[in-house]
């Protein structure tokens, strides 16, 4: 049954859905289902043409033998929930694609320890450009044998900032039980994660408090992964790593990079980098600042090398789904090269699942 529509009726697409088109496809994602939904390339252009236009303009466009086709796909849209017909379009103001991030300085810092080179000294100055720098997201990595000690140690020198969440990735734990995992969880409010490296198997634990008349509360999470901490773990894109949780993700991969925006890095040794495994260096803690190392345009490029320039993911339909690492890459005399450990191939449409992701089941 055709649809008639009111000569003032507007189509709008809903606000929580956002559309990327690909070599020979395009994906329609609803955010607030997390779902995605494979479109063609010609109703892409469909929807860009119709998203806050009349839609009896539209259908004056479109020839006869058309009509049919372009009426299925609406009703498919709007059965779907994913935009609305509205008479009076100025109720519907269109929500800036804008990022204002501009007073961010530093957005997450990732920090190696190994124990027989950790400087407490140097380390507590680090942590306080940090906090200086308004970083909100820490990670940690223990690359050597640690024990709870060391760890309430490291966790207190944290706690006296205002670093929201701390995440700890431990190459090993075999001298720390999850009952003193669960208490540091419990005594230190930013630790949220634990991620413990070269477990007997893979599998997450939820650490949740229970109190006589209040809700059960979940406060953190301990991940056991079978393979070793090392740089196998890191840039592995898969369909398990696609975003579908903010829309305001797409619009930052517009304009930046997935991994490394915003982001610094300092390896066991001090030195400070966009990722611990780019080689390329901007100095150390022992004699750099931080917020030098940040404002330094060079350190800097890499942020905004985002997926409309990188080869082969300017062509994905997934690439402001998607994640990036410029560690890795498929030709690595060339900074925009597509990631090494990406799993999918835009011109067939075939994901080929990277089997060392030590997070895909959990």
């Amino acid at each position: 049954m055709m649809m008639t529509f009111n000569s003032e009726d507007v189509f709008v697409l809903s606000a929580s859905c956002k559309t990327t088109k690909g070599a020979n496809r395009s994906i329609l994602v609803d955010y607030s289902r997390r779902d995605i939904h494979v479109i063609s390339n010609q109703y892409f252009d469909l929807i860009q043409t119709l998203d806050r236009k009349k839609v009896n303009s539209i259908l004056q466009l479109i020839d006869d033998e058309s009509k049919g086709y372009f009426q299925e796909f609406l009703s498919y849209l709007l059965d779907n929930e994913f935009g609305f017909i509205t008479q009076n379009i100025d109720l519907f103001p269109a929500i800036s694609n804008n990022i204002n991030d501009e007073l961010i300085i530093l957005k997450d810092c990732i920090i190696e320890i190994d124990t027989e080179t950790f400087d407490e000294s140097n380390f507590i100055n680090t942590i306080k450009q940090i906090d200086q720098l308004k970083c909100d997201d820490l990670m940690i990595k223990f690359l050597s044998d640690i024990n709870k000690e060391f760890v309430t140690t490291i966790l207190t020198i944290i706690n006296k900032f205002d670093i929201f969440c701390v995440e700890l990735h431990c190459a090993s734990s075999n001298n720390i039980i999850e009952k003193e995992w669960q208490d540091l969880i419990e005594r230190f409010a930013p630790l949220s994660k634990i991620f413990i490296y070269a477990s007997e198997k893979t599998e997450k634990t939820d650490y949740t408090i229970y109190r006589e008349n209040h809700a059960a509360l979940l406060i953190g999470n301990i991940y056991y992964i079978e393979t070793p901490l090392n740089s196998n773990n890191c840039g592995i894109i898969s369909q398990d790593s696609l975003s579908l949780n903010d829309p305001n993700l797409h619009n930052l991969l517009k304009k930046s990079n997935g991994c490394l925006y915003k982001k610094l890095t300092i390896d066991k040794l001090g030195n400070i980098k966009n990722c611990l495994y780019i080689e390329e260096s901007f100095g150390n803690t022992k004699n750099n600042s931080l917020a030098s190392v940040v404002n330094n345009k060079e350190f800097q490029k890499k942020w905004f090398i985002n997926k409309d320039e990188i080869n082969t993911c300017k062509d994905c339909e997934f690439r402001y789904n998607c994640t990036d690492c410029r560690a890795f890459l498929t030709n690595p005399n060339d900074e925009k090269s597509k990631p090494l450990k990406c799993g999918y191939n835009p011109y067939t449409n075939v994901w080929e699942n990277w089997s060392e992701n030590p997070l895909k089941n959990l």
